[in-house]
């Protein structure tokens, strides 16, 4: 069973969100259709490093690595919003049958994803999240990862954005 703690993860990014905010006298400022933009535009660079649209490409071929670190830089986000929203707790585990990590549609995945947040950033209607995140798995997965990959690349990224914060980025 695949899983991921995303109450663990929504604490962490509640304590970047703090840092960064702290850092960049944002205390009280609604950020919110900041952080829906930039979901958007790391959406935008996950099909990039996915590629599997590109059919005039002989290079059609999913760059992995850079994938799931964009993949990691959407969840930031993700979290970001559902904090931002009022969604002060996730499901502790989200699991998924086990698979071989094959690759299904991510085409498909990456346009239903696309079409949740806009209309989420659109409507503002809280009740889409749970699509939002429900998608958005169902996209890492479609893409081949497993969510076990998903949250050791988020906290990875964690690390590095709150390094970067103390290094004046």
């Amino acid at each position: 069973m695949s899983s991921i703690d995303l109450g663990g993860l929504l604490e962490k990014q509640i304590q970047l969100d703090e840092m960064i905010e702290e850092n960049k006298n944002l205390r009280g400022e609604d950020l919110l259709n900041y952080k829906l933009l930039a979901l958007i535009a790391e959406v935008g660079e996950a099909i990039n490093e996915c590629r599997v649209f590109k059919y005039w490409s002989e290079d059609r071929g999913i760059r992995k690595d850079s994938l799931l670190e964009e993949l990691a830089d959407c969840l930031h986000f993700i979290l970001s919003i559902a904090h931002d929203v009022g969604i002060l707790s996730l499901p502790v585990k989200r699991s998924l049958p086990d698979s071989d990590a094959v690759i299904k549609d991510p085409i498909t995945s990456f346009l239903y994803l696309s079409n949740v947040v806009s209309e989420f950033a659109t409507t503002k209607d809280v009740d889409l999240f749970e699509i939002i995140i429900e998608e958005f798995i169902g996209t890492v997965t479609d893409c081949g990862f497993s969510l076990d990959e998903l949250e050791q690349a988020y906290i990875q990224k964690n690390h590095v954005n709150k390094i970067r914060q103390h290094s004046g980025y």
